[in-house]
């Protein structure tokens, strides 16, 4: 398992799950993909991050991303989607609490305090070329 402080891989080397539905709980995230259940825990997801995504008076999504540096593939995004009308501000909290601060993106610290994300994009590629920039910074 890779420590919370190492370096994560170039961004090239991840992939994205996109989920539905995950368990978050004290241990870490529940999550099912491709029929497979798996189990992220803590001490795995490097970074966390949160952005709105789509129009104001359209479609609309609170996206939240993890970085799960040693997932059986390989390096993957998990990335989960809530409504803003559902209350994203509860997982946005329980992020930040079993994360801390300093693996938290600003936005998503934002959403956990004020219930609103400080990053917003129009289209979902806007937000993967966000997470790629912040993955080659932090590499």
């Amino acid at each position: 398992m890779a420590s919370a402080t190492a370096a994560p891989p170039s961004c090239r080397e991840w992939t994205i799950w996109v989920v539905s539905r995950p368990a978050l709980h004290g241990a870490g995230v529940d999550l099912e993909w491709e029929g497979c259940r798996h189990q992220v825990v803590w001490p795995a997801v490097q970074r966390a991050f949160a952005a709105e995504v789509g129009e104001p008076e359209g479609v609309r999504a609170v996206v939240f991303d993890l970085l799960w540096s040693d997932a059986p593939e390989g390096p993957t995004v998990v990335r989960f989607s809530v409504d803003p009308s559902e209350g994203p501000k509860r997982p946005a909290q329980q992020l930040v609490d079993s994360l801390g601060e300093a693996r938290c993106s600003v936005s998503l610290r934002c959403l956990a305090r004020e219930g609103q994300a400080s990053d917003r994009f129009s289209h979902l590629d806007l937000l993967d070329e966000a997470l790629l920039e912040a993955l080659s910074s932090s590499a």
